[in-house]
């Protein structure tokens, strides 16, 4: 939630309007204290694929194009636009995605992260 895309997009945001199949999206620092409080250790992180997050940027401006309310739709005219019309957004997007990247960001944040930490061997069961 701490990410440009976030503050950019806003309620429009991909990763927001996804619900109820993202029903929490913690900042990085509370993804963080999450995994460490539930015992993982060493928790590098990383940006999720430029392509990825220029997805998420072209579906929040053009909700439309996303494959299950294109097909939902009738007529096969109008599903091939709104598809193309959410391919010819991509290289904005990919522009976008790679500004959010760039260094001086918002603590380096930008779109999705993956987060992946180490279980310690012997864990401490309360």
């Amino acid at each position: 939630m701490d990410s440009g895309q976030a503050r950019w997009l806003a309620a429009r945001w991909s990763a927001v309007t996804e619900a109820p199949r993202h029903v929490g999206i913690p900042s990085l620092a509370g993804a963080r204290r999450l995994l460490e409080s539930a015992g993982f250790e060493d928790i590098p992180w990383a940006l999720s694929p430029l392509g990825e997050n220029a997805g998420h940027i072209a579906l929040s401006l053009l909700p439309a194009a996303a494959s299950p309310r294109t097909y939902a739709k009738t007529g096969e005219g109008p599903m091939l636009a709104r598809r193309a019309a959410g391919a010819l957004l991509m290289l904005p997007s990919l522009v976008l995605a790679a500004v959010e990247r760039l260094p001086g960001g918002p603590d380096a944040t930008a779109g999705t992260t993956f987060f992946c930490g180490r279980w310690p061997r012997d864990p401490v069961v309360p």
